[in-house]
């Protein structure tokens, strides 16, 4: 009975920690100089903070996603192991959880937002909202890990540990071409009225190709199966990211730049950085092209790992026992 009693109370605090909340922050200051009025933040938290919250790792999410979609990311030999680290999984401004074009109650149009936003955003969440002075590491992949570059330089002593992946302190000028064609894509469809579902499908086709390398697209698919790979677009997408928010976060990435208040160089841009780092790299990413990354953390002079194989922007997932024993590894020490 006793048994039965505390596997029952594991799986009711396992829901419970599943549960989508929110942080109400109020009015939030733009870099821009606007105003975000009545800004709320969702996240979600899993695992069991220490009584010094000495554990907690932030989990900040990508382009397009939720903390729901980052659940598949937590356990043991994933990314965050929960049965040592209490992690918070935030959905950034924009995704249709958080503030964002499509739940906005404030005055129209929605205000252009940045990477800086988003991370100010956050560190109201921890701080004023849940309590934390300071936590042990935050973690992000692709805007996710621009989030993280830009808590190094804005809050660089919040936490002790950063691990940006698959992201890029700056936007080279290739990555911005990517992002600007997608853009472009997506303020036609806006601009023509294009049904989401067709609008979904012409997206989500350019950005499969830009997260995969040919290689990896034509090992997968025999010249003779492209029709069967072409039945995987169906425009279908999360009812939360329509066109509108799709175009904010893209706008946020495209900006986005650490180095704009430190001289506009990354040489200088180092200095601000006090936390340990841990950046890794997919070598075949031809969505968000790895040098920036590569050169910081020569700057840095801090850990780096390269990922090796032919899946692109979605290296780490390809090799996830790899790269979650490095971040283990990375954590613990």
């Amino acid at each position: 009975m006793k048994i039965k009693l505390l596997f029952s109370i594991i799986i009711l605090t396992s829901v419970l920690n599943a549960q989508q909340m929110f942080f109400g922050l109020g009015d939030l200051k733009l870099k821009s100089g606007t105003t975000l009025t009545d800004t709320k933040i969702g996240y979600r938290t899993f695992g069991k903070m220490n009584d010094d919250k000495s554990n907690v790792v932030a989990f900040l999410s990508w382009y397009a996603g939720s903390s729901e979609d980052m659940i598949w990311s937590l356990g043991r030999g994933k990314l965050i192991d929960t049965t040592i680290y209490f992690a918070i999984l935030v959905d950034a401004l924009g995704n249709g959880i958080s503030t964002s074009p499509t739940n906005y109650t404030g005055k129209l149009p929605f205000p252009e937002i940045t990477i800086s936003d988003m991370v100010n955003s956050q560190y109201l969440l921890f701080t004023k909202h849940l309590g934390l002075n300071s936590i042990h590491a935050i973690i992000g992949g692709s805007m996710g890990g621009m989030q993280v570059y830009q808590w190094m330089v804005s809050y660089p002593e919040f936490a002790r540990k950063f691990i940006p992946y698959v992201g890029t302190p700056i936007q080279s000028s290739v990555n911005q071409l990517n992002f600007e064609v997608s853009l472009q894509i997506l303020q036609t469809i806006e601009k023509y009225g294009v049904p989401d579902s067709i609008a979904n499908r012409i997206f989500d086709l350019n950005f499969y190709l830009l997260a995969r390398t040919s290689l990896q697209v034509d090992t997968l698919y025999e010249p003779g199966e492209y029709k069967q790979l072409l039945d995987k677009f169906k425009g279908v997408t999360a009812e939360r990211f329509p066109a509108s928010n799709r175009i904010a976060q893209m706008k946020a990435m495209i900006d986005h730049d650490i180095t704009k208040d430190f001289g506009g160089t990354l040489e200088e841009t180092a200095k601000r950085v006090k936390g340990e780092v841990f950046i890794i790299v997919s070598a075949s990413d031809q969505l968000i092209l790895p040098y920036q990354s590569i050169k910081f953390a020569r700057l840095l002079k801090t850990d780096l790992m390269v990922i090796q194989n032919d899946c692109g922007h979605l290296g780490p997932g390809c090799d996830l026992k790899l790269v979650s024993n490095a971040i283990a590894g990375f954590l613990a020490r």
